[in-house]
């Protein structure tokens, strides 16, 4: 009884501890001062654009391929359930796995770097969301 009241408490500390502040990152673009460094980062904006609309298009192509191959799983298990007389519990949804599709593109990454290369400046601010100490 003792053991358990040790690890109790330690657990209560340990989940305590893992709420530490949670913060997020807030940009401000600086534009840059030169005209032709203006039009470069319009031109950076539009490629973000489009990498954007791009990574959408590989997203829902890669879902549809997803529910296909659950879909074609499903059938599977299902085959393989009545042919041994057991009961069909799962869906065609228990065979969707979604996470390989939201994978980051990288568009802000491209976008921040093309900026700064065309002069503009980007200042980071981190501000605290969550779990932040009062002051």
């Amino acid at each position: 009884m003792k053991l358990f009241s040790v690890l109790a408490i330690l657990m209560s500390v340990l989940c305590l501890s893992a709420c530490g502040p949670v913060y997020k990152t807030d940009y401000q673009y600086v534009p840059p001062k030169s005209n032709n460094g203006k039009l470069c980062a319009v031109q950076c904006t539009e490629s973000k654009a489009y990498c954007q609309q791009a990574c959408q298009a590989r997203k829902s192509q890669c879902r549809a391929l997803v529910k296909r191959e659950a879909m074609r799983q499903y059938r599977l298990y299902k085959d393989q359930q009545l042919t041994y007389g057991k009961p069909v519990k799962k869906t065609p949804r228990d065979f969707e796995f979604y996470s390989e599709c939201e994978q980051s593109c990288g568009c802000d990454e491209m976008f921040n770097m093309c900026y700064q290369t065309c002069g503009g400046v980007i200042k980071e601010n981190k501000v605290c969301v969550a779990f932040c100490d009062k002051q």
